[in-house]
């Protein structure tokens, strides 16, 4: 397809037309590439819906009442607020009415826990916006001593296990602020650390977000998420590798990507170390392959670790052993 000049007709067509016509129509009529048009419709700001197929369409009226609209963007790979939008373009509603016994507990919880501790707790079935609104809408309001009452250490220890029931698991500590509850730093605050208020709640301190592992320690006391990590920390002691566990990337690098990620491991002060240990699980491989993208963008030498390199740890870090 030969370039063609931007008319001023063609200017006008694509600003009638670039929101919500399909590829094949504007392409057709414009005569222009897909990339001059995507470069002409940047420069006036114009933005397209995402172009939904049939079957995505079927699927989003099949699950959006029992699916969270983050897991089905994740499925039709967009955004969470496409979806939302989109729902909402077909008419579609989650919406039901509160039930008496619903709006009674609403007056009666609503002061003393945040919105999200809500929905986990009380209300699986509402999200914590629904929540919010039918409050205001009977002129319920936050206690104002709802930061005392919330921040009871039995409470939390009950929160703690009402979360661990619904994950079946230990949560780790970046899931507690994600689903209501105080953050690890307030559990650090007031029982010493997390993983003193797991072991006061009875908890295994073995869960990790994608299976079982064994939280052990290292030669140096190092807390070590699993049996892998301890052996790799303990190489590292043992061959004299000096190394920092459990930085925060943001501590050396300012960007949004990093937000609370943490690496296994810096060696020689500059060397980012990682165990990806269940790269199979695609959620997990996702996260892989964000941390690497980081480190090359900001030239930082990562060194990614497998469960098969557990036995050659020797020759990959050949060039570090004093």
């Amino acid at each position: 397809m030969k370039w063609q000049r931007w008319t001023e007709d063609r200017i006008n067509f694509l600003k009638n037309n670039y929101t919500n016509s399909s590829w094949e129509f504007l392409i057709e009529n414009l005569n222009i590439e897909k990339s001059a048009i995507l470069h002409k419709a940047s420069e006036f700001g114009l933005t397209r819906e995402y172009d939904y197929s049939n079957e995505e369409i079927e699927f989003i009226k099949n699950n959006f009442k029992k699916m969270p609209y983050k897991e089905i963007a994740e499925i039709l790979n967009t955004t969470e607020a496409a979806i939302g939008t989109k729902i909402n373009k077909l008419g579609l509603s989650k919406t039901e009415i509160w039930s008496e016994e619903e709006l009674k507990l609403l007056k009666e919880v609503y002061p003393n826990y945040t919105n999200k501790y809500l929905k986990i707790k009380y209300f699986p079935n509402r999200t914590p916006e629904t929540i919010m609104s039918m409050a205001n809408k009977m002129g319920i309001h936050k206690s104002l001593e709802k930061e005392t009452k919330y921040y009871n250490k039995e409470t939390m220890i009950g929160q703690l296990l009402e979360l661990s029931k619904i994950l079946e698991r230990t949560p780790l500590g970046e899931e507690l602020f994600e689903n209501g509850l105080p953050s690890s730093a307030t559990y650090k605050r007031y029982f010493g650390s997390y993983f003193n208020a797991c072991k006061l709640a009875g908890l295994p301190t073995n869960s990790n977000l994608f299976g079982k592992s064994i939280h052990c320690k290292s030669l140096n006391d190092d807390l070590c998420l699993s049996k892998s990590e301890k052996i790799i920390t303990d190489f590292f002691i043992l061959n004299n590798i000096s190394y920092k566990k459990d930085q925060k990337y943001n501590i050396y690098m300012k960007d949004i990507r990093c937000k609370n990620k943490t690496v296994d491991w810096i060696i020689n002060n500059n060397i980012f170390v990682e165990y990806f240990g269940l790269s199979d699980k695609p959620i997990y491989n996702k996260r892989m392959e964000e941390k690497r993208t980081i480190c090359r963008d900001y030239n930082i030498v990562l060194i990614g670790l497998e469960r098969k390199d557990l036995n050659k740890l020797h020759i990959i870090f050949k060039d570090f052993i004093n």
